[in-house]
């Protein structure tokens, strides 16, 4: 039997800072290790056997596979959004405005450590229920809304699916064991991969 070679699409996370300062992160989601690395680490592991700007070819070790073709045992974090952004909590709401997408999307709002504290959108901003004035010199922080639309990297694509479901959500933050956003799986991301592995199946 051939070795067997996996495409891990390498995830651009931009995190904008309290300072408004902006950090770019590339990161992989490592299948041996059911986690999220920084795409540097793989230039030091001996299953990566080429790697590009936008991918890493791996050949882990068997024992380390799920099964791709599965949405029960893929892991969300292998799926998630290949280019998200997030903003500390710490953000005024009127300098995060032009950074907010279009509705129905939002962005994950993060502390100083990169833990997920909720979303921002442009719809909860006016939804507050305070002068606009008012509502545009406060945290995003404050405002987030959505604390509990997180789930952990490990979870199966199923258990994601099932989460949005339940939640009547258009997007989750993906996360690590320790609450640090890892990337962003929005419904139509999570259909389309769900859809594929549908298809791959026997």
């Amino acid at each position: 039997m051939g070795v067997r070679v996996v495409r891990l699409p390498i995830h651009a996370r931009e995190s904008v800072a309290s300072d408004g300062t902006r950090r770019r992160d590339e990161l992989v989601f490592c299948p041996a290790r059911r986690r999220t690395i920084d795409a540097s680490d793989c230039y030091e592991c001996a299953s990566a056997m080429a790697i590009s700007p936008t991918a890493v070819e791996c050949s882990p070790p068997m024992a380390g596979l799920h099964s791709e073709d599965d949405a029960s045992t893929v892991s969300v974090g292998a799926v998630a959004s290949g280019t998200f952004k997030c903003v500390d909590g710490e953000l005024s709401a009127k300098a995060i405005r032009p950074l907010l997408p279009r509705e129905p999307w939002a962005l994950p709002v993060v502390d100083t450590a990169g833990h997920f504290r909720g979303f921002i959108s442009r719809r909860s901003l006016g939804e507050t229920g305070l002068p606009p004035r008012l509502s545009s010199t406060m945290r995003v922080g404050d405002l987030a809304v959505g604390h509990a639309l997180a789930i952990d990297e490990r979870c199966s694509l199923r258990e994601a699916v099932e989460a949005l479901a339940l939640r009547h959500a258009r997007a989750i933050a993906v996360v690590d064991s320790e609450g640090t956003v890892r990337g962003l799986l929005t419904d139509i991301e999570a259909l389309r991969a769900w859809i594929t592995r549908r298809r791959a199946a026997p």
